[in-house]
């Protein structure tokens, strides 16, 4: 979705809203995602390809208070994680993958949550 690979900027009418945390494991972009969305009524409710939507306004909150290689944990029931990084920030959204993204470590590992 980004202007440099012919998409769009972030905003009010992209899909993935006002910014985009990409979400890796090690070097590989996991194709996840918590991002805006311009459509209010839909966050909390399963509409996307497995994507944290968050309003707007609370994603450019957190975009501009979590550091890259953030840990992020996600649950999707009892017993299920998936550990990964929030990298590459970007505004426009960019669909790069950046050199040197590292897991770091699985979610027994992360011992001080941000907020």
């Amino acid at each position: 979705y980004s202007v440099d690979n012919g998409g769009m900027p972030g905003g009010l009418t992209n899909p993935l809203g006002a910014r985009a945390l990409y979400l890796f494991e090690g070097n590989e972009d996991t194709l996840y995602r918590l991002h805006g969305s311009p459509e209010w009524f839909s966050i909390g409710k399963s509409v996307s390809s497995g994507c944290v939507r968050l309003i707007n306004q609370d994603i450019i909150d957190l975009y501009d208070r979590v550091p890259n290689k953030t840990p992020v944990v996600v649950t999707a029931g009892v017993g299920q994680e998936l550990v990964a990084t929030a990298d590459r920030k970007a505004i426009p959204i960019d669909a790069g993958v950046p050199e040197g993204s590292i897991l770091l470590g699985p979610a027994g590992a992360i011992s001080e949550p941000i907020f």
